[in-house]
C-alpha cells in the first residue's frame, strides 16, 4: 500500500518552518467534556492530566487499581501519548463497592484534577472538544508580517482536519 503524506496546503506554502513538538509541553490538549457529572450514580468519573502516557495504559490501571474489567473503565477518546493531555475517564463502580484510594494513580507523569459520580459511562466522542496549544520552535525562513497574516487567517477561517503521525503512527506503520 502507497501513503502519500503530502497533503495539499490550504493557504499555499507554508512561510517558514519550525520544530513541532520537541518536548511534550510543546503539543497540549484539553479535554472539554461539555457537561458536568451529576455527583451520584454507579460511575465515577477521574479528570487527569497526563505526560508522555497513552490512553489505553491509563485506562488499564485504572481498571486494576478499582479491581474491575478494563471494558468497565471508559473514555471520549485515545489523547496524544507525545503530549501534556487533560482528560477524563470513567469507571463503572457501584456504590456498594469500595472506592478505592484514587491518588495512588498519581505519579511523576499523572496528575488527579476531580473525582466525581455519574449516571453513565464515558463514551467514545462524548466530549464536547479539545483544545489545543502547540508551540513551535526555531523558527526559520519566515517573515514575521507574513506569519501573522497566515496565522490571522487561520484563526479565522480554519485548516484542513488532517491526521498525521498521531493517526497513522510514525513512519505511517499503522497503516499496515
Amino acid at each position: 500500500m502507497h501513503f502519500n503524506p503530502d497533503f495539499p496546503c490550504a493557504y499555499g506554502e507554508p512561510p517558514g518552518s519550525a520544530v513541532f513538538r520537541q518536548f511534550p509541553e510543546d503539543f497540549q490538549v484539553e479535554e472539554v467534556l461539555g457537561y458536568e457529572p451529576v455527583g451520584e450514580g454507579e460511575h465515577v468519573y477521574l479528570h487527569i492530566i497526563k505526560r508522555g502516557e497513552n490512553t489505553a495504559w491509563i485506562a488499564k490501571q485504572i481498571a486494576n487499581l478499582a479491581g474491575v474489567q478494563e471494558m468497565d473503565v471508559g473514555y471520549a477518546g485515545r489523547k496524544d501519548r507525545h503530549a501534556v493531555t487533560s482528560q477524563w475517564f470513567s469507571v463503572y463502580l457501584p456504590p456498594s463497592k469500595p472506592e478505592p484510594d484514587w491518588q495512588q494513580l498519581v505519579n511523576d507523569n499523572l496528575k488527579l484534577l476531580a473525582v466525581a459520580r455519574h449516571n453513565r459511562k464515558l463514551r467514545r466522542g462524548e466530549h464536547q472538544a479539545n483544545r489545543f496549544v502547540i508551540r513551535l520552535r526555531e523558527l526559520t525562513g519566515a517573515d514575521r508580517e507574513v506569519l501573522q497574516q497566515r496565522l490571522e487567517t487561520i484563526r479565522e477561517n480554519g485548516v484542513p482536519n488532517y491526521f498525521g503521525e498521531q493517526r497513522f503512527g510514525r513512519e505511517y506503520n499503522n497503516l499496515n
